[in-house]
């Protein structure tokens, strides 16, 4: 670690799965915002947080400001599947099967589901999968505070192929029942022409984001724990190589608590 940061070489395992209490679009889009809000020091109150273009309306200084939030992904990681497209299938088979765990009467239980990490993923049935993982999950029924370690043994298995393992822990309360599926990743090095791609699709949107707010922000956002959003060398971005038409715009990393200002007009 230096200066409260990562390094590259310690980041590369750290694929954890955000929150998931923050797992809708809006959620993480109001979590970034109240992050970044606090980290740069912004006193700015939502007026308006139900909005999608922009997606906020915040009373800022007395006047009002329409803000479009966007998160920045790592386009590919040289793997056989895209880091986002990878995260976002193991989320909705995590999502599918505790809620069918639930309906067939399961109990309470933390699950860590290991998927592969292969172009293979991308065929696999999810409701298919997800279902053989709750009927399974019931027949371990494990007791509160049992730990379960499973495996394929590759002799009719219950589970498909592109389930690699399962950890299981009995607890005692929904609340600490929780489903997740780990990931992991390389460091990609945040590079100008990245934000700039991603300010140059919002600009085509920013007519209509005025008819909410005269004035209209883009935030750039990364949570940074997901491998999809692995990103180094933060504090290396050069703003004067940045071109945005919004009034203004940042870069926020809520992993590191790092904001950007890469752009502001002249008012």
């Amino acid at each position: 670690m230096r200066d409260g940061r990562f390094s590259g070489a310690a980041r590369i395992a750290l694929g954890v799965m955000r929150p998931p209490s923050l797992a809708a679009k809006k959620e993480r889009e109001q979590y970034l915002l109240r992050s970044f809000l606090d980290s740069a020091g912004l006193a700015a109150e939502v007026v308006d947080p139900d909005r999608e273009a922009p997606d906020f309306v915040l009373q800022f200084e007395g006047r009002l400001v329409g803000l479009e939030v966007t998160e920045i992904f790592i386009a590919n990681d040289g793997g056989p599947i895209e880091p986002r497209a990878r995260e976002s299938i193991g989320e909705r088979i995590a999502k599918l099967a505790r809620r069918r765990y639930e309906q067939l009467g399961g109990k309470p239980v933390h699950v860590t589901i290991g998927l592969t990490l292969g172009g293979e993923l991308r065929d696999l049935n999810r409701s298919e999968t997800a279902e053989k993982l709750a009927r399974f999950l019931l027949t371990i029924d494990p007791k509160p505070n049992q730990y379960v370690a499973w495996e394929p043994s590759y002799d009719r298995d219950p589970l498909p192929p592109e389930v690699h393992y399962l950890h299981i822990l009995g607890v005692p309360t929904w609340e600490m029942a929780h489903w997740y599926v780990p990931q992991s990743g390389w460091v990609a090095p945040l590079e100008e022409e990245l934000l700039q791609a991603a300010i140059d699709e919002k600009s085509s949107k920013l007519r209509d984001y005025r008819l909410a707010a005269p004035e209209c922000w883009l935030l750039l956002a990364s949570e940074g724990w997901s491998a999809s959003q692995l990103f180094d060398g933060l504090p290396e971005l050069r703003p004067e190589a940045i071109r945005s038409p919004f009034d203004r715009t940042y870069f926020f990393s809520a992993f590191e608590k790092f904001v950007l200002q890469l752009t502001s007009r002249p008012t």
